[in-house]
């Protein structure tokens, strides 16, 4: 009777030492992902900040080509 007290207790022990692995390999299943997602996060935002930035030189170069020609055409216009 005792005996099998001490197998029964052994096996409990066994199986809550299991669960709490299991547990720990979850919550670093889940952080990884959320890594994942964090990282993939920041790389869309700065492709979109290159955009951005890409699209603002255009407009600005545009705008001084637009000023040049405008000051040329005044020029030959006097």
């Amino acid at each position: 009777m005792a005996e099998e007290l001490k197998y029964k207790k052994d096996a409990v022990s066994i199986v809550k030492h299991g669960v709490r692995v299991y547990k720990k390999y979850l919550e670093e299943e889940k952080s990884k992902k959320e890594e994942v997602e964090r990282y993939e996060c920041r790389k869309e935002k700065k492709i979109a900040q290159k955009q951005r930035r890409k699209e603002r030189a255009r407009r600005e170069q545009i705008e001084i080509q637009k000023q040049a020609y405008l000051e040329a055409m005044k020029e030959n216009a006097s």
